[in-house]
């Protein structure tokens, strides 16, 4: 029988085992520890960089046409230090033509 079909079914007991629960408590704390795992790597993905060069050589362009682009808006980059990066994400974007 199915949980579900137990609630409205009037007064209902269930017991459930210490093991049982302890079982349970550890599925749920694997699951959450999963997709934080997965969530943190999405987000390490978005933070990834890439130099002016990695960039140049990447899309074949030339300097000057990412200098151009940064004053357009079209790929920003972004100032880490006295450096210019690009983001992975944004720089993938581009290539994919979005």
């Amino acid at each position: 029988m199915i949980i579900k079909d137990l609630i409205g079914a009037g007064n209902v007991s269930i017991s459930v085992t210490a093991a049982d629960l302890k079982e349970f408590a550890l599925a749920i704390i694997n699951e959450v520890e999963t997709r934080k795992a997965a969530e943190e790597q999405q987000r390490e993905k978005k933070c990834e960089t890439m130099s002016a060069r990695e960039v140049i050589d990447r899309l074949n362009v030339t300097a000057g046409t990412l200098w151009r682009w940064a004053k357009s808006g079209y790929l920003v980059p972004r100032k880490v230090g006295r450096r210019n990066v690009y983001l992975v994400t944004d720089v993938e974007n581009l290539g994919k033509g979005k």
